[in-house]
C-alpha cells in the first residue's frame, strides 16, 4: 500500500472514530441532563420548579434527554401525567402547589444520600462527555465503568427511597416525580425499578383532583 493510500485510510479511520466519540459524548450529555432532572426532584421545591411543572416544561426536557433510548424508554405514562398536572393548574394556585410539594418533600423525598449520589452521577456523566469530546477513549471508558459500579453499589438504597416515597405519598404529582427518577434508574442500571413500583402500586392515574 502506498503512502498516499495509507494516509487516506488513516484519515478515514480517524473520522470514523471521531463520529463514534461524538455519538458517545452526546449520549453522555443526555444522560447527565436526566440526572439533572432527577436532582431537581431531590432538591427542596422552589417556585421556579413548581412553575416549570405547571407550564409542562419538564416533559420536553425528559423527551430530549431520553430520545437516544427510543422505544426502550418505558415511562411514557410519566410524561403524560406531567401534562395532566399542567392541565389542571388553572384550578389551583402556584402557592398551593408549592405548599403541597414542600410538605411531601419533607415527609418522603428528602434524602441527602440519594441526593448526593444523583449529583455525583451527573458530574461523572459530564466528565465522561468531556473525555469523549477530547477523544480520550480510556478515560471515557473508565468513567463509564465507574458509573456502572456506583449505581450497582447504591441500587438498594435507591430502591428503598423510591418504594417508600411511591407507596406513602398522598400526592399524585410527587408519585410522578418519584417515577421520573425510577425510570432513569431503570435505564441506567438495566434493572426495572419503574416496573417494580408499577407492580406494587399500579400505573399512574391521569386525574388530578
Amino acid at each position: 500500500m502506498n503512502s498516499d493510500k495509507q494516509l487516506e485510510n488513516t484519515g478515514s479511520e480517524a473520522r470514523s472514530d471521531q463520529k463514534t466519540y461524538d455519538l458517545m459524548a452526546n449520549t453522555a450529555a443526555d444522560r447527565a441532563a436526566m440526572w439533572d432532572i432527577c436532582a431537581g426532584v431531590l432538591e427542596r421545591p422552589t417556585s421556579k420548579f413548581v412553575n416549570e411543572l405547571r407550564a409542562d416544561a419538564v416533559a420536553p426536557q425528559i423527551r430530549a434527554a431520553t430520545a437516544w433510548l427510543g422505544d426502550e424508554f418505558e415511562a411514557k405514562d410519566v410524561i403524560g401525567a406531567l401534562g395532566a398536572f399542567a392541565g389542571r393548574s388553572n384550578r389551583f394556585s402556584a402557592e398551593d402547589d408549592l405548599a403541597e410539594l414542600t410538605r411531601e418533600w419533607d415527609a418522603w423525598l428528602e434524602n441527602p444520600d440519594v441526593e448526593q449520589f444523583i449529583a455525583q452521577s451527573s458530574r461523572d456523566a459530564r466528565a465522561e462527555e468531556d473525555a469523549w469530546r477530547k477523544g480520550e477513549l480510556e478515560a471515557a471508558k473508565t468513567l463509564r465503568a465507574t458509573q456502572f459500579q456506583a449505581i450497582d453499589d447504591n441500587f438498594q438504597q435507591l430502591v428503598a427511597w423510591s418504594e417508600n416515597a411511591d407507596e406513602n405519598t398522598s400526592s399524585l404529582v410527587v408519585q410522578v416525580l418519584v417515577r421520573i427518577v425510577a425510570a432513569h434508574i431503570t435505564a441506567e442500571s438495566g434493572r426495572n425499578l419503574l416496573g417494580r413500583l408499577e407492580r406494587q402500586r399500579g400505573h399512574l392515574q391521569m386525574k388530578f383532583d
